[in-house]
């Protein structure tokens, strides 16, 4: 995960870390470390597809996700809020797969952790179509 480029606001290093922990679990595309992370309720919304309600099918989502994007490195510019409840602007960069052209795509996401520091919500607002085409 590149950091250079983030700036944050009165973000605790715990809230940090964790962000970072969850990012690096997301990167590696690996659902049961990520699913350490979630709520059992969690909800995951993405765009404005149907949202994803609980943990497990939060997990079965990303899986698809990462089956079709491949690797990804996420490279954080901001952070706003509190550890429980902020938001943050990245950048996500494709790395080549075979043909495919390397891209960055902007997006911002809404984070919303339970006082146990359980992920309860996680919206996400991204143009996907450099990835999956004009036909979302």
């Amino acid at each position: 995960m590149k950091l250079t480029s983030l700036k944050l606001n009165p973000f605790s290093s715990a809230g940090l870390d964790w962000y970072v922990q969850f990012g690096k679990a997301f990167e590696a595309g690996d659902a049961e470390s990520v699913g350490a992370f979630l709520h059992h309720d969690v909800v995951l919304e993405v765009n404005d597809f149907l949202p994803f309600y609980g943990k497990q099918t939060a997990c079965m989502a990303l899986e698809r996700y990462w089956a079709t994007t491949g690797a990804m490195e996420y490279e954080p510019l901001n952070i706003y809020g509190d550890d429980f409840r902020f938001s943050a602007e990245v950048l996500a960069h494709r790395a080549q797969n075979g043909s495919d052209k390397p891209v960055t795509i902007p997006y911002a996401a809404f984070y919303e952790r339970e006082h146990g520091g359980l992920l309860k919500s996680l919206r996400v607002f991204m143009d996907l179509s450099p990835i999956y085409g004009a036909s979302l």
